[in-house]
């Protein structure tokens, strides 16, 4: 099972029993909306929790309740579709829809928010651009575009792990990738991946005078003895 960005370690094995027992109590392949919906709802509450309880910052809690419920809709048995393929939207689309116009969606939302108004969120000083990471500049642009790092992956017809494995370092994406998630965000390709690491560290000059020195003889003994 994949797990949302910063989701802490501790809590991964509730949210994958929240998952099997939805899958056990609705195995049937006509199944899926009930199934999702039971396993979303509790990881919700997984969620609301760790954030009342400080173990998960709370805007990572609300964006990563998202990224859940497009996960359970990406592996769900039901769904025999890539995420690229508009078969997906078909089938994820529906159930999505009605899980966020549902009670319990909104009320753990409120939840959510509740807890940022009670968290005291320092300022932020805003990164240089020289010093500004990769992610941290992706994150920016997807902050005021109101958009999450799933949403994204999903309007550029990609898994949302390539988004999460681009931006934690771990991986690029490949060209036809690269292009359609610059797209969305209205950058040029060269300006989501502007260079590789290998371009990052440019050779330092090599300095003139150390090859002189190497190459230099030393003086013979008798030159270096003072004269009698």
């Amino acid at each position: 099972m994949n797990y949302p960005p910063e989701f802490p370690d501790h809590l991964k094995p509730a949210a994958l029993l929240a998952v099997m027992k939805a899958d056990r109590r609705f195995p049937r392949q006509n199944q899926a909306k009930k199934r999702i919906k039971q396993a979303i709802f509790e990881l919700c509450e997984i969620a609301c929790t760790a954030a009342e309880k400080g173990e998960w910052p709370v805007h990572f809690a609300l964006e990563g309740i998202e990224d859940f419920l497009h996960i359970l809709c990406v592996d769900d048995p039901a769904n025999h579709s890539d995420v690229t393929d508009p078969a997906f939207e078909r089938f994820a689309d529906p159930i999505k829809s009605e899980v966020w116009a549902s009670k319990e969606w909104i009320g753990y939302v409120e939840r959510l928010a509740e807890v940022g108004r009670a968290t005291k969120i320092p300022t932020k000083a805003e990164p240089h651009p020289v010093t500004m990471t990769k992610k941290d500049a992706v994150l920016k642009i997807l902050e005021e575009k109101g958009m999450t790092r799933s949403r994204w992956a999903t309007l550029a017809g990609v898994d949302p792990s390539v988004v999460y494995d681009y931006l934690e370092g771990t991986s690029n994406p490949r060209a036809d990738s690269r292009k359609a998630l610059a797209e969305v965000i209205g950058l040029e390709p060269s300006e989501l991946f502007p260079i590789s690491k290998t371009q990052e560290s440019p050779k330092k000059p090599k300095n003139p005078l150390k090859n002189q020195t190497q190459t230099k003889k030393p003086p013979i003994l008798s030159q270096r003895l003072p004269k009698q």
